[in-house]
């Protein structure tokens, strides 16, 4: 038996086939909205949550920072003035801080510990322009709304 070069599906095909499940998707509001809903929780998750373990934390990074933040929050157990090798950090609200103590308290001190909290953010975010979109819009404007969100690169910058 000689080799047989599996030849490409066409392009029609793959078009009709995805026309046929978005139209099958589309039939049902309640499905549809459902797994829009599941595209973007995966898709946000894969990409903020799934990579908040790398890369480690660096001493000129924000998250290096807030890490320090933290850690003194809980050698100290003042949860109210937040402090930085010893003098008052008062640039941002304790808000995330406490995040922070909270998933270092539940899963170690680690990267993936410091950046969980942004990261669960980023995904409350996606979820909210979803839902935001779909009320006031329709279900294409929230999920298209969510997708600009969860691929846009400025939220892992200014996070």
């Amino acid at each position: 038996m000689g080799y047989h070069r599996q030849r490409p599906i066409p392009l029609c095909y793959t078009i009709h086939f995805s026309c046929t499940i978005y139209g099958i998707l589309m039939r049902n509001d309640t499905l549809s909205a459902r797994w829009m809903i599941l595209c973007l929780l995966v898709l946000s998750a894969g990409l903020y949550i799934g990579t908040a373990a790398k890369p480690a934390l660096d001493d000129e990074d924000v998250d290096a920072a807030h890490a320090m933040v933290s850690q003194e929050m809980l050698l100290r157990h003042d949860f109210v003035v937040p402090y930085m090798d010893g003098l008052r950090y008062l640039i941002r609200p304790p808000m995330h801080y406490w995040l922070v103590v909270a998933s270092y308290k539940l899963l170690g001190e680690s990267e993936f510990a410091t950046r969980l909290p942004l990261g669960l953010a980023v995904v409350g975010i996606v979820l909210l322009t979803f839902e935001f979109g779909r009320r006031f819009f329709s279900d294409r404007v929230g999920f298209y709304g969510g997708l600009a969100i969860a691929t846009s690169v400025g939220k892992a910058l200014t996070l």
